[in-house]
């Protein structure tokens, strides 16, 4: 019996310790924004757009693209710089890497536009947050919208 109960109070420690040490993104969003996300999904699918995760639709993937945008520190700068890029080709692959391309150059760009003298900078993890596919005739394009943590990046200045 006494066995029992340490075994049970070890599982109940290592239960709240894991729940303590996740570092996700939980944010909540606003009736505003979820009805935005819900004219952008229809927008989207009216032009032709659909996912490309498996079993995830384009809703689910549009509200944890706010959630990201909407995330803000304990001073108020957001956390993550959220940005949506398309690459077309005539494989799945290279228009993904094309996309994936475009949406770096887009958040450097955004990390850059405030210092002149910024060289290059290490945007760290690629976050996907929504992929979506469509056919335009013998070609495909892929959509995606990736963040990037803002701690994350580092900025090289030019060395003159």
């Amino acid at each position: 019996m006494n066995y029992v109960l340490k075994a049970m109070k070890r599982l109940l420690i290592t239960l709240i310790l894991s729940l303590l040490s996740l570092n996700t993104l939980y944010a909540e969003i606003s009736k505003k924004s979820l009805k935005e996300v819900k004219r952008e999904v229809k927008a989207l699918q009216a032009d032709g757009w659909q996912s490309a995760i498996a079993g995830t639709t384009i809703e689910e993937q549009a509200v944890k693209v706010v959630e990201y945008k909407e995330a803000v520190s304990s001073d108020g700068t957001p956390i993550y710089i959220v940005v949506t890029a398309e690459g077309k080709s005539v494989r799945d692959n290279i228009a993904q890497a094309m996309a994936l391309n475009y949406c770096k150059s887009k958040a450097a760009q955004s990390v850059h536009s405030g210092d002149v003298q910024v060289a290059r900078s290490q945007l760290g993890r690629t976050i996907v947050l929504m992929k979506l596919k469509r056919e335009a005739g013998y070609n495909v394009e892929i959509r995606l919208t990736c963040a990037f943590k803002c701690s994350e990046i580092s900025a090289i200045n030019e060395q003159k």
